[in-house]
């Protein structure tokens, strides 16, 4: 009995439906990825705001240096959290995030 006229139709199938389940779930994060780089480019847009409203305000700008951190834009990053550390110096969540926005 000759079991490949059976069983590679089946096995096609098969593939094909492996291919297309992983298709979807890149797709279905690729779109959760753009959705999130939006709402955080929002948040962005409110966080300056706020500090344009109080430019000595160290959570605007610690919050702001985070956002961009998450979005990839290291040298504003960097920039929001030293003016964070700047007014002030000694709380521990700042210094700790400015070790991980320097990380190199």
């Amino acid at each position: 009995m000759n079991h490949s006229k059976t069983l590679f139709p089946k096995l096609k199938i098969a593939v094909k439906a492996f291919v297309l389940a992983v298709l979807i779930a890149n797709l279905a994060g690729w779109a959760y990825l753009v959705r999130r780089r939006a709402k955080l480019k929002e948040e962005v847009v409110y966080w300056k705001k706020i500090v344009h409203q109080n430019n000595q305000y160290p959570d605007g700008w610690a919050k702001l240096a985070t956002l961009w951190y998450n979005l990839g834009e290291r040298e504003l990053a960097e920039s929001a959290i030293l003016k964070a550390k700047k007014l002030d110096p000694v709380r521990e969540e700042i210094r700790k995030l400015e070790k991980t926005i320097n990380k190199k």
